[in-house]
């Protein structure tokens, strides 16, 4: 009998079974790829994050201007009153308010809007926000 000559069980230039396990269990770098998936949702989730709690407190900073407001019309006048709710807004509101004062059956209302997105206006959603308050004489 001759001898066989002495082989690995593979055929040259294919790579081993131990060798294709070792590429496919090679993770390197795909933290990164899971990174760049995963980091626009999340900004995406934080801006609108975000922008709903910037809208709920310019609301609640809106019905205290407009409580204001209202209140001081029918002793003050409409003037004074859509002067004190401007000033009763925070900066960033102020010149984006739409303050209106008028007399109502029995009292005075004031009314404020203001367009959201109040932070990231870029975004197309043009949102009005209003708050109406209505104050007895």
């Amino acid at each position: 009998m001759a001898a066989e000559p002495h082989t690995t069980g593979q055929e040259v230039g294919r790579p081993s079974k131990q060798r294709k396990r070792h590429i496919l269990r090679n993770d390197q770098g795909s933290q990164f790829v899971e990174f760049a998936i995963y980091f626009p949702i999340f900004l995406f989730v934080l801006t609108i994050a975000l922008e709903a709690f910037f809208g709920f407190a310019a609301m609640e900073r809106m019905n205290n201007a407009a409580r204001v407001s209202a209140d001081s019309a029918g002793s003050s006048g409409i003037d004074h009153a859509e002067n004190l709710a401007r000033s009763s807004l925070p900066g960033y509101l102020q010149d984006e308010a739409e303050i209106q004062v008028y007399p109502v059956e029995h009292g005075y209302a004031t009314e404020i809007e203001v367009r959201f997105p109040l932070v990231f206006s870029f975004a197309g959603l043009d949102i009005p926000l209003t708050r109406t308050v209505e104050m007895p004489r």
